[in-house]
């Protein structure tokens, strides 16, 4: 693992929420970046949006929160920082009204 692998697995350890509520999110993208879109699509999936959508722009970078990591996407759950497309896909389902979410639509009998 490299260190940044590490440290935004850190964080994701730290977001998991076993409350309802709408999760709190902020989402640092690229306008056409795949992995950007990943996390939009989970999020479209559950029928939520960003409270806020930042686009960065890609040479300067200066819409990044301060910190070491430098690529997007950067989401903000309920004040934590989830870095990088897998983590962020991962803490969003460990969050608790997603995971009630998403297992009361597969219950139904809806997987589209």
């Amino acid at each position: 693992f490299s260190s940044s692998s590490l440290a935004s697995k850190a964080s994701t350890d730290t977001v998991t929420d076993t409350s309802n509520e709408v999760p709190n999110i902020t989402l640092y993208q690229y306008a056409i970046c795949p992995f950007c879109h990943k996390v939009k699509a989970l999020l479209s999936y559950v029928g939520i949006e960003p409270s806020r959508t930042i686009e960065v722009n890609p040479l300067t970078k200066a819409e990044l929160p301060n910190g070491d990591y430098r690529k997007v996407p950067i989401a903000i759950v309920d004040d934590q920082q989830v870095n990088g497309s897998d983590d962020i896909v991962q803490a969003l389902l460990d969050h608790g009204y997603i995971e009630s979410t998403l297992e009361s639509r597969w219950k139904e009998g809806e997987l589209e």
